[in-house]
């Protein structure tokens, strides 16, 4: 007999909750990278805050269609609700209050798809969440380490790179989750 932490009814559930969230953000997090090359003049502040927030609403979206309660799916639309509100409605053109937005939203990030990564351990594919935590970490290290040369488009980037991953990571761990 093989010990299930988790039933098929929820498996199925995380499984399409990762397949829509993540093919969500690998298009979000694109439209972010092309939109950044393409018009880097765009704001960091409305940029960063649109980005987030509309990652944020879509998680939260699917979170509650899927699984009609309130679950660990929705720590992570939170700090992404968080941090986009950050940007939108307190607009300042600080460069070091948008620094620390990201790094929050970044190491918070990685932090909790760490935390999650260890209570799916069951799972074949708790590696692909794990993974995307550290990512998320050792970008907001690298941001931090050089902030005194890291410009405004950087940092946008660098949240659309990580958007984009976390849809990636989404969809491998949707695939290989058995």
């Amino acid at each position: 007999m093989k010990f299930r932490m988790f039933d098929e009814s929820y498996i199925e559930n995380i499984k399409k909750y990762t397949n829509y969230t993540g093919t969500s953000f690998a298009v979000i997090g694109a439209v972010g990278i092309i939109v950044n090359i393409l018009l880097p003049k765009i704001p960091i502040v409305l940029f960063g805050g649109v980005l987030l927030f509309s990652a944020g609403l879509v998680s939260v979206y699917f979170s509650y269609a899927i699984f009609k309660k309130i679950t660990l799916t929705i720590l992570q639309p939170f700090i992404l609700l968080i941090s986009g509100s950050a940007f939108l409605f307190m607009p300042l053109k600080n460069d070091l209050f948008i620094l620390i937005i990201i790094l929050f939203y970044l190491f918070l990030d990685g932090f909790i798809k760490s935390a999650i990564s260890m209570a799916l351990r069951p799972l074949s594919s708790w590696k692909y969440l794990s993974y995307s935590g550290l990512f998320s970490i050792l970008m907001a290290f690298s941001i931090l380490l050089g902030w005194e040369f890291t410009t405004k488009w950087l940092l946008a980037i660098i949240l659309s790179i990580n958007i984009f991953f976390d849809g990636i990571m989404l969809l491998r761990f949707s695939k290989k989750i058995i």
